[in-house]
C-alpha cells in the first residue's frame, strides 16, 4: 500500500516524468525507448506506461474498498473498538492518498471557478471490478477526498509505532496538502499547524548527516510522517537523470541540501549532477510519502498568502537553518526577511522547489503555480530539436488510457 522495491507502487511517479528538475543527456538518449522518449517530450503517445500507473493506483483503492467493505461486515461488538477504527481509518486514509495523487496527473488543476464542470477522475465506491465507472467533476472528485480524510481523522491513533502506517498527524498532514491544492489557504494553514503542532523538534540537523554517503538519509527517519514510495520510473533513475543545473547552481555553498541531495558523477563520459536525496535510503527509490519539511513549507506558503509575513518567515528561517553548514556548532545561515507577503511568497516558492527536489510535488506545483500567472515553461532538446511545455498546457493533464475508455465508452477523455 506504500509502494516497495518492485514496479507496482500505487503512487504514480508521473508526478516527476515531466518536470523541470531533470534532463537526459544526449549521450544516453540513443539507447532509450521511443515510448520513454515521448514521456520526457510529453507526447501522448504512452498508453502502455500510463496504463501501468492508473492501474496500481485503483488497485490500491481496490483493496481499500474490500477492507472496508469487510471489516463493517464484522459483528457490531467490534464496531468502534481502537482496532477497527485503525484499520477502517488506514483504508480511507490510503483511498484519499491514491484518489489525490491520480488527480494532479489524470484530472486538471484545481480551479475553483470551474470545478463543477471540470472532469475529476473515476471515484470506486465498492470493490465489484464490474462497477460501471464514469467521471465526476474535479469538485466531486477533491471532495471526496476531503470527507474520507473528515472521517478518517477521528477513526486513527495520533501516532503510530511503524510509519508505514497513516496516523491522524498523516491525516491532518494530508489535508494541508489537498487544500493547498485547492486554493484554500485557511484551511491548509489550519490542519498544517495541527500536525505541526505534534511534530515538534523532529527536523533533520543535516550537519549530523554523512554528505559523502550515495544514501545520506535513513529509511523511517525523523522527518518522515507517512512512508510512501513513488512508482519507479526509467527516466527517473539515479543514473539517467541529470539535475538541472540551473537549479543545482541556486543552492548555496553552504547548504548542505548541495551534498546530501546530489552526487556529481561522470557516466558515459559526461559528468553531471545525480539525485542521492530520497527519505527511502536508496538511490533509485523515490520518496513520495508525506514528510515534516514539506507541512512546514505549506504552512510557510500560507502564512504568506494570508497576510502573515512575519509568521511565514518564521517558518521558512526555522526549516533553513536545520539544512545550513555550522562552524565550531554555529550556524552559517543568516535568517532571511521580507518587505511584505508577496516578497515572502516568492522567497518560501524558491526555497520549496529546492526542499522537495523529487518529492512528487514539483507537477503540482508547475501547474497551481502556472495558473496563477507564474508562466513557467518547460523546454527540452533531444535530437536537435525542441519540445516546450507552455504554462497551462493541455498536456499538464495526461489522457485517460485507452483501454479504461473502451471499458467505460461513454467516460469523456480529457481534451487536446
Amino acid at each position: 500500500m506504500n509502494g516497495n522495491g518492485g514496479n507496482e507502487s500505487p503512487l504514480t511517479s508521473l508526478v516527476e516524468v515531466g518536470c523541470d528538475d531533470y534532463y537526459l543527456t544526449p549521450e544516453y538518449i540513443p539507447f532509450i525507448d521511443q515510448e520513454l522518449i515521448n514521456y520526457y517530450t510529453w507526447n501522448d503517445n504512452v498508453d502502455w506506461s500510463i496504463n501501468k500507473d492508473w492501474t496500481f493506483a485503483y488497485r490500491g483503492i481496490y483493496n481499500s474498498n474490500v477492507v472496508i467493505e469487510g471489516i463493517k461486515k464484522t459483528e457490531n461488538e467490534h464496531r468502534g473498538s481502537t482496532l477497527y477504527n485503525n484499520i477502517l481509518g488506514s483504508a480511507l486514509f490510503y483511498k484519499s492518498f491514491y484518489y489525490y495523487q491520480l488527480a494532479q496527473v489524470f484530472a486538471p488543476v484545481y480551479n475553483e471557478s470551474s470545478a463543477k464542470i471540470d472532469w475529476g477522475i473515476p471515484i470506486r465506491q465498492q470493490a465489484d471490478v464490474g462497477e460501471v465507472l464514469s467521471r465526476p467533476s474535479n469538485l466531486e472528485t477533491y471532495n471526496t477526498v476531503v470527507g474520507q480524510l473528515w472521517e478518517a481523522i477521528n477513526l486513527l491513533p495520533e501516532e503510530q509505532p511503524i510509519k508505514t502506517r497513516p496516523s491522524k498527524i498523516a491525516v491532518e498532514a494530508l489535508l494541508a496538502k489537498v487544500y493547498l491544492v485547492m486554493g484554500k489557504y485557511d484551511s491548509a494553514y489550519k490542519y498544517s499547524t495541527a500536525s505541526i503542532d505534534k511534530l515538534k523538534d523532529l527536523l533533520i540537523d543535516f550537519n549530523d548527516l554523512d554528505a559523502t554517503s550515495l544514501t545520506p538519509f535513513k529509511r523511517f527517519n525523523s522527518e518522515v510522517i507517512v512512508e510512501g514510495m513513488l512508482s519507479p520510473h526509467t527516466l527517473l533513475g539515479s543514473f539517467i537523470a541529470r539535475i538541472d543545473e540551473t537549479l543545482f547552481n541556486s543552492f548555496d555553498n553552504n547548504d548542505l541540501r548541495k551534498t546530501c541531495y546530489f552526487e556529481n558523477a561522470t557516466i558515459m563520459g559526461t559528468s553531471g549532477y545525480l539525485f542521492k536525496g530520497s527519505y527511502f535510503e536508496n538511490m533509485n527509490n523515490l520518496f513520495g510519502g508525506i514528510a515534516v519539511d514539506e507541512i512546514i513549507l505549506i504552512r510557510a506558503e500560507c502564512n504568506a498568502r494570508l497576510g502573515h509575513t512575519n509568521e511565514a518567515m518564521k517558518d521558512l528561517n526555522d526549516l533553513l537553518r536545520t539544512r545550513w553548514k555550522k562552524n565550531n556548532g554555529v550556524t552559517t545561515y543568516i535568517d532571511q526577511t521580507a518587505i511584505n507577503d508577496q516578497d515572502a511568497l516568492q522567497k518560501i516558492l524558491v526555497e520549496r522547489r529546492k526542499e522537495l527536489v523529487f518529492r512528487g510535488t514539483r507537477w503540482t506545483d508547475l501547474r497551481r503555480l502556472n495558473k496563477e500567472g507564474a508562466n513557467i515553461a518547460i523546454t527540452r532538446i533531444v535530437n536537435g530539436q525542441t519540445y516546450t511545455l507552455a504554462p497551462n498546457d493541455k498536456r499538464y493533464t495526461y489522457l485517460i488510457p485507452s483501454d479504461v475508455i473502451s471499458f467505460h465508452p461513454d467516460m469523456p477523455q480529457n481534451p487536446r
